[in-house]
């Protein structure tokens, strides 16, 4: 018995008593020379599965995977490179499954051993926590936003009360008024200190690189905008129903996040705000417009720079950072992405970024 008999009778051993799928695909005979019990019973595939079987396959993963996926072999036959992809198969009368394989080129280059796992359950789950955070960023910004405007209005008023007072007799009233004062900057610096540790840990986490539909996700922070901010006006423009990238989604949705945030916090109530996609043959662009009052020339060269405590201050008196669009551009490196931004003072800003699709 030959060394590469043994070494196929080795991995067969170990799939049999696997939980995985195990598939070992021949790139001579161009057929499956090996799939173990629990391959069949995700995708389907037996032992000596023909090219067409493997077609049969291939269709039932829900379309916008399908180029992925080809791709991804290109890329294991031509590179040569190890890869780990996450799909999503419909069976006929089955709910759709969530997929994740390992794929190796073994034996000399002659053929692929691919590791199949089922993820449904942790991937249903991850997705509820990126989109419950999403949901809770977008609140917790819109509170941020309404609370800063009111306390600031509160904070000054208070001020302006006590020096109309400076002559009264009445002791207890500018206690009153001073604890008031001193009450609402305490409230401010809280959630300046909170948003500033909100912006501050995201750029320091690994990247987690997962498919999504942008479009899907970012509809998401858009509806939580129109939920919490009824008297504003805001568009999405997606140039396609669904698109499918591969990239971290905590942190697009972050720069998304800061995006609609500044603009909202540099515009008025009756200017409009729209999110932009726009599908590119290799990268997505994302863009964010508001018509408030925009960027002046001496402030532009330092947009993206870190400006800690240096911000500027927003229509309603929101506390800036001076950080947000300093991560956005952190973020977006990240991602392999760029950001940029067009604006006139006066007029409004337009604030982009790109990401390539894989």
């Amino acid at each position: 018995m030959d060394k590469l008999q043994v070494e196929f009778n080795i991995v067969r051993e170990i799939a049999d008593i696997s939980l995985d799928g195990v598939i070992i695909y021949s790139l001579i005979d161009k057929k499956v020379n090996y799939a173990n019990h629990r391959a069949f019973e995700l995708v389907g595939l037996t032992g000596n599965a023909s090219e067409l079987e493997l077609q049969a396959v291939l269709g039932s993963v829900v379309p916008q995977d399908r180029e992925y996926l080809k791709n991804q072999y290109s890329t294991v036959c031509k590179k040569f490179l190890t890869v780990e992809v996450e799909f999503k198969v419909k069976k006929r009368n089955d709910p759709e499954m969530f997929l994740c394989c390992n794929a190796y080129l073994v034996y000399n280059k002659s053929a692929i051993i691919v590791f199949i796992k089922d993820i449904t359950k942790p991937k249903e789950h991850e997705n509820y926590l990126v989109e419950y955070g999403a949901r809770k960023n977008t609140i917790l910004d819109t509170l941020a936003h309404q609370v800063s405007g009111a306390l600031n209005l509160m904070h000054h008023l208070s001020s302006e009360a006590e020096k109309y007072i400076e002559t009264t007799s009445d002791k207890n009233l500018k206690i009153y008024l001073g604890l008031l004062n001193d009450n609402s900057s305490h409230c401010l610096e809280i959630i300046h200190d909170l948003l500033k540790i909100e912006h501050q840990l995201s750029p320091g986490i690994f990247v987690k690189n997962s498919r999504i539909d942008i479009v899907k996700k970012i509809s998401i922070i858009f509806d939580e905008l129109q939920q919490n901010y009824r008297t504003r006006n805001f568009f999405f423009y997606p140039s396609v129903d669904s698109l499918h990238i591969t990239t971290d989604e905590v942190k697009l949705l972050q720069i998304i996040n800061n995006l609609t945030s500044n603009a909202i916090k540099f515009s008025h109530p009756e200017d409009p705000i729209s999110i932009t996609i726009v599908d590119a043959q290799d990268q997505v662009t994302v863009s964010v417009t508001d018509s408030g009052i925009g960027i002046p020339k001496n402030l532009e060269p330092l947009v993206f720079e870190s400006q800690f405590g240096a911000g500027r201050t927003g229509l309603n008196g929101e506390k800036s950072i001076g950080l947000g669009l300093s991560i956005c551009k952190n973020l977006a490196k990240l991602l392999n992405g760029t950001i940029w931004f067009e604006s006139r003072e006066g007029e409004g800003s337009t604030f982009y970024f790109s990401l390539p699709k894989s």
